[in-house]
């Protein structure tokens, strides 16, 4: 029992994951505070479920243009550095939405302009932290169960943070909530600042990178090998169609479940202790086996979660729907990270990582801008229905090339030393 306990927690015996971990817990709880009161802020004063997809898109679409380039920057300088430079940015634009909500003078197009420079942030800061694994974890073995610590703790602190969201909102209002998150950088910064790394960067200034040939030759690199593409190709088609139900919390919240901001905490609450759960399956396991069919099942889990949830007229169902929902976005995005990573050359691995930042921040928006428009004529349980149907025939016709893949796959790790033995992806 003790030694498989160990092995789920193997990656804390590296000082920097640790201090990587404590920073980050932080930074999650406060991110997820800040967002179940931004959609809360956003849906009290327009309700509209567009501009809850407007505004969604605003602040991660930026980071889809930024994430190439970044991933070419972040191959050649400190990563640390980078992302301590980012927490106090981050800190300035948490900080402004505080003042302005906290004097009661925020307008929409106060909160869609922040939106945009934190999406414009974002970029830096997303592809720069999923590259950073590589220092702070020093052994390629226990690479993967880094990233699904770090997912456990990410969807932990959306366990916490709605529910403190919601606690918050109702006794003092959306600005607390803010003023809680600008306080939650500073803490990250201290962190990252602690640290020792010892992998040796260029750090190449940004006007002698040669940036389009580099994302050019990571275009090539990265679609020219199958399961890399593959793998992009399936991430790309659940993201847009299944993941942007998110954005929609308040509605079901208020509409549906004629609730206020402690039921959206409750849902946001439920579907991360869903993830939670899923989070600590991938971390037990051992070694990267099965992935790609553990990757087809927490799609369909995700895409079966979301069809219920969006039928569901019931707190208890919703909230048990929503949290199987959870588990398998959680588990999903988990094994498309660790797919790539492990697939990846070192020399590309942040040009290849853009493509998943470009996932979150570009294809769920883009998902959630079409979904909001659709919702203002069909509804929004409609939507999100309609969104797992499609999300579930995407991964039934990947599901047919897996065979095909699996002799590819047993040959890349064996040769990349992820584990001894030949496996069964």
């Amino acid at each position: 029992m003790k030694d498989h306990i160990r092995n789920i927690f193997r990656a804390f015996g590296y000082r920097n994951y640790r201090l990587y971990f404590l920073g980050q817990s932080v930074s999650f709880t406060g991110a997820w505070i800040q967002q179940v009161a931004m959609g809360w802020l956003v849906y009290r004063m327009t309700n509209s479920a567009l501009m809850l997809g407007l505004i969604g898109f605003t602040s991660q679409a930026p980071a889809f243009f930024m994430a190439p380039f970044v991933g070419v920057l972040s191959e050649r300088n400190d990563r640390r550095k980078i992302l301590i430079f980012v927490q106090y940015f981050f800190m300035v634009q948490a900080g402004l939405l505080t003042l302005l909500v906290l004097t009661g003078t925020v307008q929409i197009w106060h909160i869609i302009i922040l939106s945009i420079l934190l999406g414009i942030v974002s970029g830096i800061d997303m592809t720069t932290r999923h590259t950073f694994f590589v220092d702070v974890v020093e052994k390629k073995e226990d690479l993967a169960n880094a990233i699904a610590l770090n997912s456990a703790m990410f969807n932990g602190s959306r366990l916490i943070g709605p529910a403190i969201a919601g606690a918050i909102i109702a006794a003092a209002g959306e600005g607390i909530c803010f003023l809680i998150n600008t306080l939650c950088y500073g803490v990250v910064a201290v962190c990252l600042s602690m640290m020792r790394i010892n992998r040796k960067y260029s750090n190449t200034s940004i006007g002698e990178i040669d940036f389009i040939g580099e994302i050019s030759e990571g275009n090539k690199y990265a679609f020219s090998f199958r399961p890399i593409r593959d793998v992009i190709i399936i991430m790309c088609a659940v993201f847009f169609f299944a993941s942007p139900f998110t954005v929609f919390m308040p509605v079901f919240a208020k509409d549906i479940l004629k609730g206020g901001p402690q039921t959206m905490g409750i849902l946001m609450s439920a579907m991360g202790a869903g993830a939670l759960v899923g989070a600590i399956i991938v971390a037990a396991r051992k070694n990267v086996s099965g992935l790609s069919t553990v990757l087809l099942v927490s799609a369909f889990l995700e895409c079966a979660g979301l069809a219920v949830f969006s039928l569901s007229k019931g707190m208890w169902i919703s909230a048990l729907s929503v949290a199987a929902a959870g588990a398998g976005v959680m588990i999903f995005n988990s094994s498309v990270n660790t797919l790539l990573q492990v697939l990846t050359d070192d020399d590309k691995r942040g040009r290849v990582m853009s493509f998943f930042i470009m996932g979150f921040t570009g294809i769920i928006p883009l998902g959630g801008l079409m979904q909001g428009w659709l919702a203002g004529k069909t509804g929004v349980p409609a939507v999100v229905l309609s969104g797992a149907v499609i999300g579930a025939v995407c991964t039934l016709l990947f599901l047919f090339n897996l065979k095909e893949l699996r002799p590819i796959l047993d040959k890349v790790y064996t040769k990349n030393g992820m584990i001894t033995e030949t496996v069964d992806i």
